[in-house]
């Protein structure tokens, strides 16, 4: 009687465990197609924000109207980029799973900006002197390229353009109008701003974050996301500070040497960037010149600082004194520039710039159009590298960065 019990007994145990290790496996399994729901739910989702010609969305769907299976989309312009964000959920008897993600979007190079360089037609040559590169299709004045000296310095290539020479007119390259009202509203002063906290990180799902003060100072902070910063008359960027994604909008802004991040930062008057600072990928320098009467407006790209992403000038009234862009010695831009004004550059260019007259100066003399010690090289921009979409029919659709939020 005894051994029938301890049979019954055992007999019970194992039942019990069987039921356990069944019901453990269907969790599991359950659990693996909640998840592979999800994965499909994000891909839907982006589908869906990426499609179509708008940059702004604001969208929720219940993908099979059962309330177990929903997204939610938003998209919209973001400095000189576009922002997209998305969220999946997925509801299982026992849990709701979710996925938050964002990503920067691009365009991929096209016409012009799949060049070198577009240089705006004044009736005058562009001269290149000492040991100045152009590598890749190079859009040039009827004028044309020439041989030139600097100092007793003569051009030292074999080749004036290594690439196809093509026709520029006496435009640049047409920018899209619903861009540029976007980046002047940035200058929109939004009083009653909250003091900028020690951290913060904000999501692109939710409304953008304020920050605002007179002369700001952004060291031992740490923000990133859906953050915008705006000063009455200035932001200094310390070499401390975390910045990831911020747009930074002032009449001024200083970044110090040696910081490194990715930030979006517009000024009406300058930007500096200091000595061997880092912009990761995408960032982008935009000085928006917007007075009727201003004296030069400038950013300046210091000695040993990168920026991979994007730099602008844009004057919206030709009465203005054209700004001016400055790449000093051993500076590298990595990406696209639209420099509606003069550049003097001592630096690297690693991409395309659209710009309207070259100038150099020295001791002596200001030198128009000339090219001196400096390099233009199309070549060396990495295979899939994304541009803004800002040009007048360009439209972002592919990301430049994807990351998850949650």
């Amino acid at each position: 009687m005894v051994a029938a019990l301890s049979v019954a007994v055992l007999m019970a145990l194992l039942t019990t465990m069987y039921i356990m290790s069944a019901s453990i496996q269907t969790a599991f399994l359950e659990d693996d197609l909640a998840t592979s729901r999800l994965d499909r739910n994000v891909r839907s989702a982006w589908a869906i924000a990426l499609s179509g010609n708008e940059t702004s969305l604001d969208a929720e769907l219940d993908l099979f109207g059962e309330g177990v299976d929903s997204v939610m989309m938003r998209r919209r312009p973001w400095g000189v980029f576009d922002v997209a964000a998305v969220r999946a959920e997925v509801r299982t008897p026992i849990q709701l799973m979710s996925r938050t993600e964002h990503g920067i979007l691009g365009t991929k190079p096209s016409g012009i900006t799949k060049s070198a360089l577009y240089l705006l037609d004044r009736n005058r040559p562009l001269s290149l002197a000492g040991t100045t590169r152009i590598v890749g299709d190079a859009y040039l004045p009827k004028a044309g390229v020439k041989r030139a000296a600097v100092g007793g310095q003569q051009f030292m290539g074999s080749e004036l353009i290594e690439g196809e020479e093509l026709r520029s007119t006496g435009q640049m390259p047409r920018l899209n109008p619903q861009r540029l009202a976007y980046w002047s509203s940035l200058f929109v002063i939004r009083n009653g701003g909250a003091a900028i906290p020690p951290e913060a990180h904000h999501s692109f799902l939710d409304s953008t974050l304020y920050f605002f003060g007179k002369n700001l100072v952004l060291d031992h902070v740490s923000l990133s996301g859906n953050i915008i910063i705006q000063a009455a008359e200035a932001i200094h960027v310390g070499a401390d500070a975390i910045l990831d994604g911020t747009i930074l909008v002032a009449p001024v802004i200083s970044i110090e040497k040696k910081f490194k991040g990715r930030i979006q930062a517009f000024a009406l008057d300058e930007i500096i960037l200091g000595n061997d600072a880092e912009l990761d990928y995408p960032s982008s320098l935009m000085v928006v010149q917007q007075k009727s009467v201003s004296e030069n407006a400038r950013i300046v790209i210091s000695e040993g600082a990168f920026v991979s992403g994007f730099v602008g000038l844009v004057n919206l009234n030709e009465a203005n004194t054209p700004p001016f862009l400055s790449l000093e010695k051993h500076s590298l831009i990595e990406g696209y520039i639209h420099a509606n004004g003069l550049v003097e550059s001592q630096g690297e260019i690693q991409g395309h710039i659209s710009c309207k007259s070259f100038t150099l100066s020295t001791p002596s003399t200001i030198f128009d159009n000339y090219l001196f010690n400096t390099t233009l090289n199309r070549n060396e921009l990495p295979d899939g590298y994304l541009f803004p979409a800002i040009g007048e029919d360009e439209v972002a659709e592919h990301w430049m960065t994807k990351r998850s939020e949650s």
